[in-house]
């Protein structure tokens, strides 16, 4: 298999940090799955996980906005501190609220919900689960060496329109997706061109579109910038480490499920943690992330 064994040691000592986490971490070159780790009793969250992945997807749907050319990351999004359509209202995570000046590479930053949320009209007719195909070869079944199964790994309804569309614009709704899916999201941007992730040779590969340029330049300014000023701050990445933090609110759960996706491309990894029933994803998978990263 594609399995490293100090990916593989270094990934299993950091999801030991908290119950029910998993993680998954890939060589962005190449495809290649270099760990798949859990520490959730019987459960292969890694790779069967099929939950939001929270404000890691406004990675998908920056890049559909970009695509468009509706938006660069300068431009001026209002974030406000509630956004109603269709009778629903959605709020930002901590009632937080941003003025129609702020670049849009602030709002991706700081994580600022409604930034998104209110931007559904430009996703219409498919365009956001397009997207996730298009460029990140997701939405579709992967074969990534394990028997002949194959499967798939993120979700994103093609008919979402509306309030539905807007929840999804920020990660929720009707979405669903796997730390494997989310670890190639992050890989893709890393190296501008979406490799189907694989355990072992042989079987069929799911091809992609490679990013457009700006688009790959603009995804990793921004990433960047939750690393150097946004959500991801507190957590102490290095100088090279690209990242997005994500909190998906579960209903009938204690608490959000706490997600952080990330890329180092001097070292040729990306990674994405999931850490189910936890709080936020800078608080619980992010310190998982970097415990990988610095033990790797």
């Amino acid at each position: 298999t594609t399995i490293n064994a100090a990916a593989e040691q270094a990934a299993r000592s950091a999801v030991g940090q908290h119950n029910n986490s998993s993680m998954v971490v890939i060589q962005p070159s190449t495809g290649k799955i270099l760990a798949i780790a859990n520490n959730a009793g019987f459960n292969d969250f890694a790779l069967t996980a099929r939950v939001a992945p929270g404000s890691t997807m406004k990675t998908v749907t920056s890049t559909a906005l970009f695509a468009e050319g509706v938006l660069n990351p300068a431009s001026g999004v209002a974030c406000p501190k509630a956004f109603t359509i269709q009778g629903i209202t959605y709020h930002n995570n901590q009632g937080e609220s941003e003025p129609a000046s702020t670049p849009f590479i602030t709002d991706f930053a700081q994580s600022c919900n409604n930034a998104f949320s209110t931007q559904w009209e430009h996703l219409t007719n498919g365009r956001l689960a397009g997207t996730a195909k298009e460029y990140y070869g997701l939405n579709q079944p992967w074969d990534i060496g394990i028997g002949s199964l194959s499967a798939s790994y993120f979700s994103a309804p093609t008919s979402a329109s509306g309030s539905e569309l807007a929840q999804e614009a920020f990660g929720e709704g009707s979405l669903t997706a796997s730390p494997l899916a989310m670890a190639s999201i992050a890989a893709t941007i890393a190296s501008g061109q979406f490799r189907q992730p694989y355990l072992a040779t042989g079987g069929p590969l799911v091809t992609a579109k490679p990013l457009p340029a700006s688009t790959d330049t603009w995804l990793k300014e921004m990433m960047r910038a939750v690393v150097t000023s946004g959500t991801a701050a507190p957590i102490g990445f290095g100088a090279d480490v690209y990242a997005k933090t994500g909190t998906a609110d579960i209903n009938g759960q204690g608490q959000p499920n706490s997600w952080l996706i990330a890329f180092e491309p001097s070292r040729d990894v990306a990674v994405a943690c999931l850490v189910v029933n936890a709080g936020y994803g800078a608080q619980f998978a992010g310190p998982e992330v970097k415990a990988f990263l610095d033990s790797y």
